[in-house]
Formats: C-alpha cells, sequence, structure tokens
C-alpha cells in the first residue's frame, strides 16, 4: 500500500496543480512555445540555408544551380545531369516550372544539418519547402573502384527531382499532408530506375509476401506502382489525386502473380515497355 501511495503521489500533485494553477501551466507552454520558435528561426536562417554554401562551390550547369565540393569535376556533374534528363524526359509528370538547386555533400555533418535529419542511412532527401535537393556523397553505393558511379548518382537526382515535380503539380499540401508514401515514394523510383526492379529483389520479396513477413516498404511501393501504372492501367494523375485503391493494386498483383508463375516481372514489364 505504502508502495502505491509513493508512486500515485506525484500524478495526484501534478493533477492538483492543473486544476489549481492552470496559469502557470499556460505560462510553461507560452514560454516552450516561444522557445521552439526562436530556435527553429535560428536554425533555418543560420544552419539551413548558409551551412551548405560555406562547405561548397557553386556552378550552373544545364539550367541547374549545384552546390558540391570544391574538387568535383565539372564534366562528371555534366554527364550525371545529362543521365538524369535522359532518366525522367519520357516519363514524368509534367515539365518543371523551375529546377530545384543541388547540394552534393561529401561531409555527413553538413547533410544531417542541412536537411535537419539525425544520423541515418538516407542518401538523399528533397526538401518541398525549401524547394533543394541533398544528396550525401559519401554513400557506399556511390563509388566503383573508388570513382563516383555517375548511373547511381543520377539515378538518387531523379529521384528527387521526381519528388520536385509531384509538389510542383500537386501543391505543398497535397505533396506533405495527403499524398500516400506507397505513391510519391514508389512513382519516384518507378522512373528513376527505369521501372524494372531486378528479378532477384522482386523474387525475395514475393517469398517475403508469402511468408507473412515484413517487407521492404519502399520496394513494395515501387512494385504496386508498377502494376498499377503497367498492367491496371491506372494514369499518374488517378495515382497521386487517391483515386487508386491500394488494397485493390496488391489483390491485383498476386493474383497477376499467381496467374504467371513462370514469368518473371522483369520480362513481363519490359515487354511492355520495349515492345
Amino acid at each position: 500500500m505504502n508502495m502505491f501511495k509513493k508512486v500515485m503521489s506525484p500524478l495526484f500533485e501534478v493533477y492538483a496543480l492543473l486544476n489549481k494553477e492552470p496559469s502557470v501551466i499556460k505560462k510553461y507552454l507560452k514560454v516552450l512555445d516561444t522557445a521552439t520558435t526562436v530556435i527553429i528561426t535560428v536554425w533555418v536562417f543560420a544552419v539551413i540555408f548558409p551551412l551548405p554554401v560555406w562547405f561548397s562551390e557553386k556552378r550552373v550547369i544545364n539550367g541547374h544551380v549545384i552546390y558540391s565540393n570544391n574538387n568535383m569535376d565539372l564534366g562528371l556533374l555534366q554527364n550525371v545531369l545529362d543521365i538524369t534528363k535522359e532518366k525522367t524526359k519520357t516519363f514524368t509528370i509534367d515539365a518543371p516550372k523551375s529546377l530545384p538547386p543541388i547540394y552534393l555533400h561529401n561531409n555527413d555533418i553538413v547533410f544531417y544539418l542541412s536537411t535537419l535529419r539525425f544520423p541515418s542511412n538516407t542518401t538523399a532527401v528533397y526538401g518541398a519547402i525549401y524547394n533543394r535537393i541533398h544528396v550525401r556523397l559519401n554513400e557506399k553505393n556511390m563509388y566503383i573502384n573508388k570513382v563516383l558511379d555517375q548511373d547511381w548518382l543520377s539515378t538518387v537526382i531523379a529521384h528527387e527531382k521526381i519528388h520536385h515535380l509531384q509538389y510542383e503539380r500537386y501543391g505543398i499540401f497535397t505533396y506533405t499532408l495527403f499524398m500516400p508514401k506507397w505513391v510519391s515514394e514508389g512513382y519516384a523510383r518507378y522512373v528513376s530506375y527505369d521501372h524494372i526492379p531486378p528479378d532477384v529483389d522482386y523474387d525475395e520479396w514475393l517469398r517475403m509476401v508469402n511468408a507473412g513477413e515484413s517487407v521492404n516498404e519502399n520496394f513494395e511501393s515501387w512494385v504496386l506502382v508498377i502494376h498499377a501504372i503497367d498492367q491496371m492501367g491506372y494514369s499518374i494523375d488517378e495515382l497521386h489525386n487517391g483515386e487508386v485503391d491500394r488494397e485493390e493494386v496488391e489483390k491485383s498483383l498476386l493474383d497477376w502473380v499467381k496467374n504467371n508463375p513462370q514469368q518473371t516481372i522483369k520480362d513481363a514489364y519490359a515487354f511492355n515497355i520495349y515492345c
């Protein structure tokens, strides 16, 4: 009984304070709200905007403003943007009204601080509010024999450019609050990865689905968008405007797999695309 009193006593005291002194609580909340606003404002104007620029050299290529490490090869950047343009020209949502600046980071600390991200395995991010693409260049996938992989970098930038197009076409509120993640991420992969998943990844996803295991959410979104567009015939706008039911697409995809057991997804979708 004594132990119960010790545990419950602080709770009763807080309850009594809330009832007797609501003005005190309101003052604390107001101070907290003001402090939070000040911290975010300082972060935005003292860190997010200027920090990446301090560690980068500005270039303008193909209309893109690019901030990158000083020793970044200009020809390499030109090739990357050419590949990116080629990847997105067929499947883009619309012609962009503006091209977002691209920040290429060799420094993880700068990446995390300037994108409001704590250490994670995030490779790149498009900031809709600040209209910028940030890419971490020191990701292990970015290099082949210590040489920057231009195809991989262009894939990452193309992915983030699609998010920029989604934001421009459907608006910030739809993009940030109402657009299903499986659509926004799945479509970005659909474009940037040429919408043909590797057989080995697809087979592993299918195995995990059949086994009832947790699957890679981004990969699953990719496969669902591929199926919704290429097999079910949904338009890009129908997808992004929330007119496509995910459960319906999942059922249709699994039925398709069941009826085509000998045909890999790569064979099926490559046929649709190129024939």
